[in-house]
């Protein structure tokens, strides 16, 4: 670390001040031993990255939101009584999917207090909520969502390749779901470890992602950001080959006798058209791009 105490404020650059040998950067876009280091971004969380707009987007932004959640939770609470009706529920996928929606149904409710802190923002409940609380539960609720889909992607594939009862136990489901939660819990700790209230170019004090001061939490959040968007997908794609390769399969053993020379990659490519479904990224990627909503840019 250079010593500024013998230059006094002369050897703090872009108006910095020096304090106790170190030079204090006036706004958090100005980092390094001289604030000589000028960022032309920073990250900021959803809710203070609205808060950095114009009150009249800030109106537009409530609308929205409000109106994102009404359709979100019709939509989950029809889907979560849907899923827990006796026939859904009494199988390892039903499980997978009433976790699946009430996780959404959290984060969707969660996602509505976003406009009482763009409405009131100076209260100190709101801001700890804003900054550390809501952005960890959202993320938390999310990556589990993501999670899930891949225990229901491999359940259909252990139902449909390898033969396992669509009615069998409930507890492998239930147990998968808890290590789900788990493990996307620990994995956004870097959502309230690696953010700090800063001084924002206007002078206002806002909640950042401050990874220059941790450092160690950006390398664990880019570690498991990579594995939250590269297994799921793998495994989706590796689990949709292996149904549409059984799909084709039975295809050819169905028609066995009046199509005896078909041959397996044409019929598999024909049940990826119908089944195209399959690789949309609807299924594939709809958590996965909206899970990280929760950090936007502003410029400096």
């Amino acid at each position: 670390m250079l010593s500024c105490s013998n230059y006094s404020n002369a050897s703090c650059l872009n108006g910095g001040t020096c304090i106790s040998d170190k030079c204090l950067c006036p706004n958090e876009c100005l980092v390094g031993d001289r604030c000589e280091i000028l960022y032309n971004t920073i990250d900021l969380p959803f809710s203070t990255a609205m808060l950095e707009d114009t009150v009249v987007a800030r109106v537009v932004y409530i609308i929205l939101i409000t109106l994102l959640v009404i359709i979100g939770l019709i939509n989950s609470i029809a889907g979560l009584v849907t899923f827990t009706r006796e026939s859904i529920r009494i199988t390892a996928c039903g499980i997978y999917l009433i976790v699946f929606c009430s996780s959404t149904i959290i984060r969707t409710i969660f996602l509505q207090t976003v406009v009482l802190t763009v409405a009131a923002y100076d209260t100190p409940s709101l801001r700890l909520w804003s900054c550390y609380a809501y952005p960890y539960i959202s993320l938390t609720m999310g990556f589990t969502g993501i999670w899930v889909s891949v225990g229901i992607a491999i359940e259909r594939v252990l139902i449909e390749c390898f033969n396992m009862g669509l009615y069998g136990t409930r507890g492998h489901a239930i147990l998968v779901s808890i290590g789900f939660l788990i493990y996307a819990a620990i994995s956004n700790l870097p959502a309230i470890f690696a953010r700090e209230y800063n001084v924002s170019p206007s002078g206002e004090s806002i909640c950042i992602y401050d990874y220059i001061s941790h450092s160690i939490w950006y390398k664990v959040d880019t570690i498991f950001s990579y594995i939250h968007v590269i297994i799921p997908c793998s495994v989706h794609l590796i689990c949709s080959v292996c149904i549409l390769t059984t799909i084709a399969r039975r295809k050819i053993l169905i028609h066995i006798n009046t199509k005896p020379k078909q041959h397996l990659y044409l019929v598999w490519l024909q049940q990826l058209y119908i089944h195209r479904d399959f690789f949309s990224s609807t299924n594939i990627s709809h958590n996965l791009s909206s899970t990280k909503c929760n950090s936007w840019s502003s410029s400096c």
